[in-house]
């Protein structure tokens, strides 16, 4: 079997988990096969996960009467955008239920999907959950802040940073 080629792989040392890199589209597309995907599999063993990429988007004041694990809601969700089904992996509120306002109406949510196109379906065409039209944004990370000096440029963290002294987060003061 010719596995293809990987741009880096390696070990977490913390998680009993090895991750495979792959370099190029075409070894993605290889992957895509189910052959050579339960070739691999056979390859590495039994205890052996391959997860597909997924994409997030924040879907800003979605009615807090969706259901999040119906899947009977997702597939509604699926169908009413014109969406394959199983297009939609998972959904999550960002705030805990049990931190909400007794007169909250809706909330912010991430929904997960298994295609670039079902996610770019959301941001441009929005989505119909719960009754509501609902329009979606791309998921950005948090930036990188470092605790001591406060910048956000992401070269660093607490930890590594340059500066002698703390920085207040508030006033840039050093106290």
């Amino acid at each position: 079997m010719a596995l293809p080629a990987a741009s880096g792989s390696g070990v977490l040392p913390a998680l009993p988990v090895f991750i495979y890199e792959l370099d190029s589209k075409a070894s993605a597309e290889w992957f895509s096969t189910p052959a050579n995907k339960s070739n691999f599999l056979e390859f590495y063993g039994t205890n052996i996960t391959i997860k597909e990429r997924s994409y997030n988007v924040l879907v800003e004041n979605v009615p807090i009467s969706f259901i999040l694990d119906n899947p009977a809601v997702i597939a509604d969700i699926e169908k009413k955008a014109g969406l394959p089904p199983c297009t939609i992996c998972k959904a999550k509120y960002i705030k805990p239920v049990a931190c909400r306002n007794q007169n909250q109406c809706t909330a912010h949510t991430i929904i997960t999907f298994t295609t670039k196109q079902g996610a770019n379906h959301a941001i441009k065409f929005g989505l119909s959950v719960a009754g509501k039209k609902v329009y979606g944004c791309k998921l950005l990370p948090e930036p990188i802040r470092c605790l001591k000096c406060q910048t956000l440029n992401g070269t660093h963290i607490a930890a590594d940073c340059p500066k002698e002294n703390n920085t207040c987060g508030t006033c840039r003061g050093q106290h």
